[in-house]
């Protein structure tokens, strides 16, 4: 990454590496709170509320810098009448909480028996859900960002229709999202069903398309 800066500094400028630098700055930040929680879970202390830990999580999982990065490898930075559009906000915020989501969804098990932050194990332990219900809750939660990212990437297309820039980026975002899906659906099949350190066990089964 050092030896990269300059080059992207030079094809992107100075903007582009400032909002680069904000968000891996997020991304520290964000992974600095759940390494707090998850020393506090470990004592014992209560876990952190569903509304608290999910935008943490959606900042930890570092999707904001990735979605950069896609404008400097495929060569699209975007105008900034396309950035300041509430639509462009849109797509980078489902496309972090769809992949965040999906990430807790598949590694709940191996995350609570590590004391690390996790949306199901807010609802387990502080809401009361049972692990199927939570489960549910969370597959929720993926659709709605699935729903949102669909529907933002169409409006922000709409809006510039002749901006072949915002095609190949929103392209390049669908697959990011995708390759997550793609990597989580490559789970060897005798660890499809997640089995949480108490309760029955989950299966859990990620339909690529």
């Amino acid at each position: 990454m050092v030896g990269r800066g300059p080059r992207c500094r030079a094809a992107m400028g100075p903007a582009w590496c400032g909002r680069l630098a904000e968000d891996f700055a997020d991304w520290l930040d964000a992974n600095r709170c759940e390494a707090h929680w998850r020393a506090k879970i470990e004592a014992d202390a209560p876990y952190p509320a569903r509304q608290d830990l999910l935008p943490i999580r959606v900042a930890s999982v570092g999707v904001a810098p990735a979605i950069d990065f896609l404008e400097y490898v495929g060569d699209c930075p975007l105008p900034l009448a396309v950035r300041s559009h509430p639509a462009h906000a849109a797509v980078r915020r489902y496309a972090a909480r769809l992949v965040a989501v999906q990430d807790d969804l598949v590694g709940v098990a191996e995350d609570l028996a590590s004391h690390r932050p996790n949306l199901l194990g807010c609802m387990l332990h502080n809401e009361g859900l049972s692990p199927a219900a939570a489960a549910a809750e969370v597959e929720a939660l993926h659709d709605e960002s699935l729903c949102g990212l669909t529907g933002a990437s169409q409006l922000l297309r709409a809006e510039f229709p002749r901006v072949e820039a915002v095609t190949r980026w929103l392209r390049a975002v669908q697959t990011l999202c995708h390759g997550f899906a793609r990597w989580h659906s490559m789970t060897p099949h005798e660890r499809r069903t997640t089995h949480l350190p108490s309760g029955p066990g989950l299966a859990i089964e990620i339909e690529y398309v």
